[in-house]
């Protein structure tokens, strides 16, 4: 028997996520899990951005790739940056 894959939880890293302004416009915003855990599972919470409902909507309507274009940004980035200023917020 295979074990069920373990995905990372960090609920302060998810506390200072939402504490953030959306990326995009700056609104009250919710965590957004840009990876995923598996079939319906959802990723590590490290993997999560800043973004509003109506912004968390639009990605899943859009798709990864042109959200990315619409937006000029890529995820990868905005969760680097998101990660050094939790790590700098926790210093």
């Amino acid at each position: 028997m295979i074990p069920k894959p373990q995905t990372l939880r960090a609920p302060k890293y998810l506390a200072f996520i939402r504490a953030q302004g959306c990326h995009v416009c700056g609104r009250p915003s919710e965590a957004h899990h840009t990876e995923t855990g598996g079939v319906g599972m959802k990723g590590s919470d490290l993997s999560c951005i800043p973004l509003c409902r109506s912004h968390h909507m639009e990605y899943h309507d859009k798709g990864r790739r042109s959200w990315q274009v619409l937006h000029n940004a890529t995820l990868a980035e905005i969760r680097e940056t998101y990660l050094r200023r939790f790590i700098q917020e926790e210093l």
